[in-house]
């Protein structure tokens, strides 16, 4: 008898409002069609705001979180999902010290 796991949600955050809402227009659209649990969280490319989208993400239980374009809203949220265990992957924040400093997979050039 196998037992079937359901695969924890995806978080994926970003700028969904304010000025620099085309970058997360551009995460739905890569996001479109996934079969995967997706949880979606709003940044606003602002940092404080990321930390409350970071407790969200957390709070629904995402396994992985995809996102923050910003480097500083990455540097602000990254140190509560490394204190999780929650992976951080960073589709667009190139500053060079977020591997290492908040633990996260940069996907990009710094």
């Amino acid at each position: 008898m196998s037992r079937v796991i359901a695969p924890r949600p995806v978080g994926i955050v970003g700028p969904l409002t304010g000025p620099r809402a085309a970058y997360g227009e551009w995460l739905r659209r890569a996001a479109q069609g996934s079969a995967l649990p997706l949880v979606w969280a709003d940044d606003a490319a602002d940092p404080v705001a990321a930390v409350d989208a970071a407790h969200r993400l957390l709070a629904a239980g995402a396994e992985v979180v995809i996102g923050h374009f910003n480097s500083e809203c990455a540097r602000a949220a990254g140190a509560l999902y490394r204190a999780a265990g929650v992976p951080l992957l960073l589709p667009a924040a190139t500053a060079a010290d977020l591997c290492q400093s908040v633990g996260a997979f940069r996907l990009c050039a710094s």
